[in-house]
Protein backbone atom coordinates (compact mmCIF):
# COMPACT_ATOMS: atom_id res chain seq x y z
CA UNK A 1 0.00 0.00 0.00
CA UNK A 2 1.35 3.84 -0.63
CA UNK A 3 1.64 5.88 1.84
CA UNK A 4 1.71 9.49 0.23
CA UNK A 5 1.97 10.08 -3.39
CA UNK A 6 3.58 13.56 -4.63
CA UNK A 7 4.07 14.30 -8.34
CA UNK A 8 5.17 17.53 -9.94
CA UNK A 9 6.11 18.58 -13.26
CA UNK A 10 7.18 22.19 -14.69
CA UNK A 11 8.40 23.91 -16.99
CA UNK A 12 10.06 27.12 -16.91
CA UNK A 13 12.13 28.96 -20.33
CA UNK A 14 13.62 32.48 -18.78
CA UNK A 15 14.12 32.55 -14.31
CA UNK A 16 15.79 35.49 -12.10
CA UNK A 17 16.45 35.43 -8.32
CA UNK A 18 18.38 38.12 -7.01
CA UNK A 19 18.95 38.19 -3.44
CA UNK A 20 20.08 41.54 -1.35
CA UNK A 21 22.90 43.51 -1.97
CA UNK A 22 25.10 45.32 0.20
CA UNK A 23 27.57 47.94 0.09
CA UNK A 24 30.98 47.86 2.48
CA UNK A 25 28.63 50.09 5.34
CA UNK A 26 26.52 47.21 5.49
CA UNK A 27 23.59 49.13 3.49
CA UNK A 28 21.50 47.56 0.59
CA UNK A 29 21.82 49.20 -2.46
CA UNK A 30 20.34 47.12 -5.67
CA UNK A 31 19.84 48.29 -8.93
CA UNK A 32 18.72 45.64 -11.17
CA UNK A 33 17.21 45.71 -14.89
CA UNK A 34 15.17 42.67 -15.40
CA UNK A 35 14.69 41.83 -19.47
CA UNK A 36 12.73 38.25 -20.44
CA UNK A 37 11.63 37.32 -23.93
CA UNK A 38 9.60 34.57 -24.94
CA UNK A 39 9.30 33.43 -28.57
CA UNK A 40 8.49 29.81 -28.44
CA UNK A 41 5.55 27.47 -26.77
CA UNK A 42 5.68 25.95 -23.14
CA UNK A 43 4.06 22.75 -22.95
CA UNK A 44 3.55 21.09 -19.45
CA UNK A 45 1.40 18.08 -19.08
CA UNK A 46 0.37 14.50 -16.99
CA UNK A 47 -1.13 11.55 -17.12
CA UNK A 48 -1.71 10.27 -13.71
CA UNK A 49 -3.69 6.84 -12.53
CA UNK A 50 -3.13 5.96 -9.24
CA UNK A 51 -5.15 3.82 -5.91
CA UNK A 52 -4.65 2.91 -2.97
CA UNK A 53 -3.50 5.69 -1.19
CA UNK A 54 -3.31 5.59 2.73
CA UNK A 55 -1.97 9.09 2.08
CA UNK A 56 -1.98 12.48 0.28
CA UNK A 57 -2.09 12.31 -3.47
CA UNK A 58 -0.34 15.53 -5.03
CA UNK A 59 -0.73 16.58 -8.23
CA UNK A 60 1.22 19.90 -10.03
CA UNK A 61 1.58 20.63 -13.44
CA UNK A 62 2.77 24.35 -14.46
CA UNK A 63 3.82 25.52 -17.58
CA UNK A 64 5.34 29.34 -17.15
CA UNK A 65 6.79 31.94 -19.89
CA UNK A 66 8.79 34.16 -17.58
CA UNK A 67 9.58 34.70 -14.22
CA UNK A 68 11.28 37.13 -12.11
CA UNK A 69 12.29 37.20 -8.53
CA UNK A 70 13.65 39.73 -6.17
CA UNK A 71 14.95 39.77 -2.56
CA UNK A 72 16.20 43.21 -1.75
CA UNK A 73 17.27 45.86 1.05
CA UNK A 74 16.79 49.39 1.26
CA UNK A 75 17.30 52.23 -1.38
CA UNK A 76 16.46 49.49 -4.51
CA UNK A 77 16.10 50.69 -8.33
CA UNK A 78 14.67 47.63 -9.98
CA UNK A 79 13.03 47.82 -13.62
CA UNK A 80 11.60 45.06 -15.15
CA UNK A 81 10.50 43.82 -18.86
CA UNK A 82 8.66 40.12 -19.86
CA UNK A 83 7.22 39.45 -22.87
CA UNK A 84 5.89 36.40 -24.19
CA UNK A 85 4.86 35.20 -27.55
CA UNK A 86 4.16 31.81 -27.63
CA UNK A 87 1.19 29.64 -26.16
CA UNK A 88 1.48 28.78 -22.60
CA UNK A 89 -0.45 25.27 -21.65
CA UNK A 90 -0.84 22.78 -19.01
CA UNK A 91 -2.84 20.07 -19.23
CA UNK A 92 -3.52 17.41 -16.23
CA UNK A 93 -6.08 14.06 -16.23
CA UNK A 94 -5.85 12.59 -13.04
CA UNK A 95 -7.89 9.00 -12.25
CA UNK A 96 -7.50 8.86 -8.70
CA UNK A 97 -9.87 6.12 -6.00
CA UNK A 98 -9.36 4.89 -3.02
CA UNK A 99 -7.03 7.64 -0.69
CA UNK A 100 -7.71 8.09 2.64
CA UNK A 101 -6.01 11.47 2.79
CA UNK A 102 -6.79 14.55 0.39
CA UNK A 103 -6.46 14.72 -3.18
CA UNK A 104 -4.70 18.04 -4.26
CA UNK A 105 -3.97 18.64 -8.23
CA UNK A 106 -3.43 21.73 -10.04
CA UNK A 107 -2.80 22.62 -13.84
CA UNK A 108 -1.39 26.19 -14.13
CA UNK A 109 -0.09 27.84 -16.93
CA UNK A 110 1.43 31.62 -16.43
CA UNK A 111 2.38 33.85 -19.14
CA UNK A 112 5.03 36.63 -17.32
CA UNK A 113 5.14 36.81 -13.50
CA UNK A 114 6.90 39.19 -10.82
CA UNK A 115 8.04 39.10 -7.67
CA UNK A 116 9.47 41.96 -6.14
CA UNK A 117 9.93 42.15 -2.16
CA UNK A 118 11.94 45.28 -0.80
CA UNK A 119 12.89 44.79 3.23
CA UNK A 120 13.49 48.50 3.89
CA UNK A 121 14.41 47.29 7.71
CA UNK A 122 18.17 48.20 7.70
CA UNK A 123 18.74 50.45 9.72
CA UNK A 124 21.95 53.48 8.42
CA UNK A 125 25.19 52.98 10.23
CA UNK A 126 25.81 56.46 10.85
CA UNK A 127 23.82 59.62 11.68
CA UNK A 128 20.96 59.54 9.05
CA UNK A 129 22.03 62.98 7.60
CA UNK A 130 25.17 60.91 6.21
CA UNK A 131 22.39 58.45 4.40
CA UNK A 132 20.38 60.90 2.38
CA UNK A 133 20.13 57.94 -0.52
CA UNK A 134 17.94 55.95 2.08
CA UNK A 135 14.89 58.19 1.96
CA UNK A 136 13.57 56.35 -1.22
CA UNK A 137 13.39 52.88 -0.63
CA UNK A 138 11.80 51.25 -3.63
CA UNK A 139 11.84 52.70 -6.82
CA UNK A 140 10.07 49.90 -9.32
CA UNK A 141 9.18 50.33 -13.42
CA UNK A 142 7.37 46.67 -14.43
CA UNK A 143 6.35 46.26 -17.95
CA UNK A 144 4.53 43.19 -18.91
CA UNK A 145 3.09 41.65 -22.07
CA UNK A 146 1.82 38.73 -23.57
CA UNK A 147 0.46 38.01 -26.75
CA UNK A 148 -0.37 34.54 -27.10
CA UNK A 149 -3.27 32.28 -25.13
CA UNK A 150 -2.04 30.87 -21.72
CA UNK A 151 -4.64 27.61 -21.26
CA UNK A 152 -5.15 25.59 -18.25
CA UNK A 153 -6.70 22.57 -18.13
CA UNK A 154 -7.89 20.11 -15.64
CA UNK A 155 -9.73 16.61 -16.11
CA UNK A 156 -10.50 15.16 -12.93
CA UNK A 157 -11.69 11.71 -11.50
CA UNK A 158 -11.88 10.74 -7.71
CA UNK A 159 -13.42 8.57 -6.20
CA UNK A 160 -13.45 7.26 -2.14
CA UNK A 161 -11.38 10.12 -1.59
CA UNK A 162 -10.55 12.14 1.65
CA UNK A 163 -11.15 16.17 -0.04
CA UNK A 164 -10.59 17.32 -3.56
CA UNK A 165 -8.91 20.64 -4.20
CA UNK A 166 -8.35 20.73 -7.91
CA UNK A 167 -7.39 24.13 -9.74
CA UNK A 168 -6.96 24.89 -13.02
CA UNK A 169 -5.00 28.76 -13.25
CA UNK A 170 -4.44 30.45 -16.25
CA UNK A 171 -2.43 33.92 -15.75
CA UNK A 172 -1.35 36.23 -18.58
CA UNK A 173 0.34 39.00 -16.49
CA UNK A 174 1.05 38.78 -12.23
CA UNK A 175 3.05 41.29 -10.83
CA UNK A 176 3.54 41.19 -6.49
CA UNK A 177 5.19 43.78 -4.68
CA UNK A 178 6.11 43.50 -1.04
CA UNK A 179 7.56 46.54 0.26
CA UNK A 180 8.85 48.08 3.70
CA UNK A 181 9.75 51.72 3.85
CA UNK A 182 8.01 54.54 3.88
CA UNK A 183 8.83 56.61 0.50
CA UNK A 184 8.46 53.77 -2.52
CA UNK A 185 7.63 54.44 -6.08
CA UNK A 186 5.82 51.74 -8.17
CA UNK A 187 5.04 52.16 -12.03
CA UNK A 188 3.41 48.90 -13.71
CA UNK A 189 2.38 48.66 -16.77
CA UNK A 190 0.27 45.28 -17.94
CA UNK A 191 -1.03 44.18 -21.80
CA UNK A 192 -2.88 41.16 -22.67
CA UNK A 193 -3.93 40.45 -26.44
CA UNK A 194 -4.20 36.77 -25.79
CA UNK A 195 -7.49 34.42 -25.22
CA UNK A 196 -7.02 33.32 -21.54
CA UNK A 197 -8.57 29.83 -20.71
CA UNK A 198 -9.23 27.58 -17.64
CA UNK A 199 -11.38 25.21 -17.31
CA UNK A 200 -12.11 22.15 -14.91
CA UNK A 201 -13.54 19.06 -15.91
CA UNK A 202 -14.42 16.93 -12.93
CA UNK A 203 -16.08 13.68 -11.62
CA UNK A 204 -15.98 12.88 -8.00
CA UNK A 205 -17.89 10.36 -5.41
CA UNK A 206 -17.58 9.29 -2.76
CA UNK A 207 -15.33 12.36 -1.16
CA UNK A 208 -15.23 13.74 2.25
CA UNK A 209 -15.37 17.43 0.42
CA UNK A 210 -14.88 19.30 -2.43
CA UNK A 211 -13.27 22.20 -3.74
CA UNK A 212 -12.70 23.24 -7.31
CA UNK A 213 -11.15 25.91 -8.95
CA UNK A 214 -10.79 27.83 -12.27
CA UNK A 215 -9.28 30.76 -12.77
CA UNK A 216 -8.42 32.63 -15.87
CA UNK A 217 -6.88 36.06 -15.38
CA UNK A 218 -5.56 38.52 -17.71
CA UNK A 219 -3.44 41.11 -15.52
CA UNK A 220 -3.39 41.01 -11.85
CA UNK A 221 -1.05 43.41 -9.47
CA UNK A 222 -0.88 42.75 -5.96
CA UNK A 223 0.63 45.36 -3.67
CA UNK A 224 1.18 44.92 0.15
CA UNK A 225 2.98 47.56 2.25
CA UNK A 226 4.50 46.55 5.46
CA UNK A 227 5.74 47.96 8.99
CA UNK A 228 9.37 48.44 9.96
Amino acid sequence: MKRALTITTAVLLGSLTTGPAFAEDDVAHSDVINGQLNLGDVWSGMNVTTTDVSGDVNITSAAIANSFSADLGDHSRVENFQRTWGTIASEVNAHVANVDGDVNVTSAAVGNTASVHSHGNIPCPNDPEDCPELKAELELINRQAVNIDPYALLNLTANGVGNVNGTAAAIGNSLSVEMGGPDNSITSWQGSAAETTAIVNATISGASGVNLTSAAVANTVSIDQISR
